[in-house]
């Protein structure tokens, strides 16, 4: 069976059946829609806020879910596929509203019998703190646990939480600062969710006197290291009993040498990581060891096997062990997301990231699925095909870990191998309205001419279509028009418009279309071998999708395959590389669209 190829630049659609993998730090293009899930919470103010994974592999999210009058601790739990996990909670999703006013979750952690610790701002009447709600694995509240599952803790009336670390004992460590007084707050509970007496006076420590605090991580021997703001420090590590540790920095504190400090991450060899304005490595007694300062704020770090650091500023990148940044992660070290803004970054069992964040003004929380392997370290990872441990070409493995990348689209997928083809005689993709956020649309259109006659003829309800996108930072759509013809009771499917000569594809069972793939909604396929033998157009629309980001990070190249994917012929690859009169794309600033001719 011979393959029917054409490639330009844009969009694809449908559920991808076939294998893929791609670059480091580009998007798993078959998680979720393109590589995205957003799921709609109740409020067009809502957002996720922080992930933790079960040691099922399942994620359980937090967001404030709610309206300007007022949100509620929202859970939401999600299966390996990225599909809400149906038990939980109802339909994967729980609300709490803990004091019948604003409450919005900063933090989640699971303790060891996996159960599921919230913890989050509250607000009482004039006065607002530290709120903590735990789960049990179903999403029911668990009424054992403070007074009917939750407790509130407002040492001075106006206490922000903005971290929380689990014990390996259990017991549950709060931090945040005081508006009232100006200091770092911390606040420990038993399992129980009463006050720890052993800790601080009463369960509560406020020191140092000064700014605010960020982060919390938990040292394997139970001291307690934090980052926020001070005079001269930005760092602090606490005894098991809350006291400052006189052994580290100058009396407990010590200064990283990157401003406005985010997260702390420890190392496996209590190597302390921390983000700010850059990274910085700092020993166990406190010491800069390494930085790298850069613009953004480091809000949220990984730490990789091999000693590489994933973090966030904006957008997500990758820093080598010695903190140079890696240039084979995404598009030149860093790969924008997409969100607004990143929320928090989460690995994968298989070592791939999972980016949270907030999509628009809608009330949607986003997951994006990014590959974080390292191509040459001789290990298979997410996104690779195979890894023979050098970046060598011509070796059976290609440079970007490929078994063969033939097409040369710098990606494994079902449209390799490719070894021979036709160019298409012409292609066109409109990006248009990108100035509205969630509501950009696109139009693309391609004809090619195919040896005639075809063989197999062509006929998208037999075999369906396959049409592939991405642009320069290695995001896109790479997904599957299924064969089959249109069924009314799910909407969906392929429709004769002329027999043998014209097909449309629709798929109208979205809820919304931003969750169709792409918002690609319908593609036509006609055959025009009547004008020319073997001339094959094609279109597609989408709208209400992450085209936006394209703007950034051109060209595009798009491919489509008309048949079953097959044969090493019959493809096509046009790319638009430019400057003019060469193919090429154009952001036009007036119009506000993207045009590839």
């Amino acid at each position: 069976m011979r393959a029917k190829r054409f490639v330009v630049a844009a969009a694809v659609l449908g559920i991808a059946i076939t294998a893929h993998a791609g670059p480091e730090g580009t998007v798993d293009l078959h998680f979720g829609a393109s590589g995205r899930i957003f799921t709609p919470l109740d409020g067009p103010y809502s957002s996720g806020r922080a992930a933790a994974r079960q040691a099922d592999g399942k994620l359980v999210v937090v967001a404030d879910v709610g309206f300007l009058a007022g949100h509620d601790f929202g859970v939401l739990r999600y299966l390996a596929d990225g599909s809400l996990d149906p038990t939980f909670g109802v339909g994967g999703q729980v609300a709490t509203d803990i004091a019948g006013e604003s409450d919005d979750p900063r933090a989640v952690a699971i303790q060891a019998d996996g159960r599921i610790v919230v913890a989050g701002l509250v607000t009482v009447g004039s006065s607002f703190g530290f709120g903590v709600v735990r789960y049990l694995s179903d999403g029911t509240v668990d009424t054992g646990f403070g007074s009917g599952g939750h407790v509130v803790t407002s040492p001075t009336g106006a206490d922000s939480p903005t971290a929380m670390a689990i014990q390996p004992d259990g017991r549950i460590v709060v931090g945040g600062y005081s508006q009232n007084v100006q200091g770092w707050l911390l606040v420990r509970y038993l399992p129980d969710g009463t006050l720890d007496p052993s800790f601080g006076t009463g369960g509560i420590v406020q020191n140092p006197p000064d700014s605010g605090l960020s982060s919390l991580a938990i040292q394997a021997d139970g001291k307690i290291v934090a980052t926020g703001g001070g005079a001269g420090y930005d760092v602090a590590r606490y005894l098991p009993d809350g006291t400052l540790d006189p052994t580290f920095g100058t009396g407990g504190l010590a200064a990283s040498s990157v401003a406005t400090t985010r997260k702390v991450v420890i190392e496996a060899d209590g190597t302390l990581v921390i983000g700010g304005a850059g990274v910085a490595l700092l020993d166990t007694d406190g010491n800069v060891i390494a930085q790298n300062s850069f613009a953004g704020a480091v809000s949220h770090l990984l730490v990789q096997g091999d000693g590489s650091l994933v973090y966030e500023n904006g957008g997500v990148g990758r820093l080598n062990p010695d903190l140079t940044p890696d240039a084979s992660f995404g598009l030149n070290g860093s790969f924008p997301s997409g969100f607004y803004p990143v929320t928090d970054l989460n690995p994968e069992a298989d070592g791939a990231v999972l980016a949270l964040g907030a999509w628009g003004f809608g009330g949607d929380t986003g997951l994006v699925r990014l590959f974080a392997g390292r191509c040459g370290n001789g290990v298979v990872e997410p996104g690779e095909e195979c890894d023979d441990g050098n970046t060598a070409p011509g070796d059976g493995c290609d440079p970007n870990c490929c078994l063969l990348d033939s097409d040369g689209d710098g990606a494994c997928d079902s449209n390799d191998p490719c070894t021979g083809g036709t160019a298409p005689t012409t292609a066109k993709v409109v990006v248009s309205k990108l100035a509205l956020l969630a509501t950009p649309r696109v139009s693309l259109s391609g004809q090619v001419v195919f040896p005639h006659p075809f063989s197999p003829p062509l006929d998208p309800i037999a075999h369906g279509l396959h049409l592939r996108v991405v642009d320069a930072s290695g995001y896109g759509l790479d997904l599957v028009a299924e064969p089959g013809a249109y069924d009314h009771s799910v909407r969906r499917g392929w429709k004769v418009n002329a027999p043998g000569t014209k097909w449309t594809w629709v798929a109208r069972n979205y809820v919304q279309r931003s969750f169709a793939p792409g918002g690609i909604v319908q593609i036509a396929v006609q055959d025009r071998s009547m004008v020319t033998p073997g001339l094959v157009k094609i279109t597609a629309t989408g709208s209400q999708a992450l085209y936006a980001q394209w703007k950034d990070h051109l060209p595009l190249s798009f491919e489509v395959v008309v048949d079953t994917p097959t044969a090493t012929t019959q493809c096509t690859l046009a790319q638009f590389p430019g400057p003019s009169p060469a193919p090429s794309c154009v952001y036009d600033t007036v119009r506000q669209r993207i045009v590839c001719q």
